[in-house]
């Protein structure tokens, strides 16, 4: 099961795509719906996206890599 990940590649650049819709005009309404349209599907699909990881590594299906592997379980933080 591959968590609806459709092919192994390098990881989708979420700040980049961000960055890159903020960046297009918006000099009148039609430009504007343009940029809000998709701004909100990139944060539509980041949202699912975090939602499937989080289950997975619930699950168990995901190992999770702390930032601080060297402490006890309940003082793991993750990025």
């Amino acid at each position: 099961d591959m968590r609806g990940v459709d092919e192994l590649g390098p990881p989708r650049e979420w700040n980049e795509e961000m960055q890159g819709i903020r960046a297009l005009p918006a000099r009148d309404v039609n430009e504007k719906i343009l940029r809000v349209r998709s701004e909100y599907k990139l944060m539509t699909e980041f949202s699912e996206c975090c939602k499937t990881v989080c289950v997975a590594i619930s699950e168990g299906m995901i190992s999770p890599m702390p930032i601080n592997p060297v402490e006890g379980e309940e003082q793991l933080l993750y990025v």
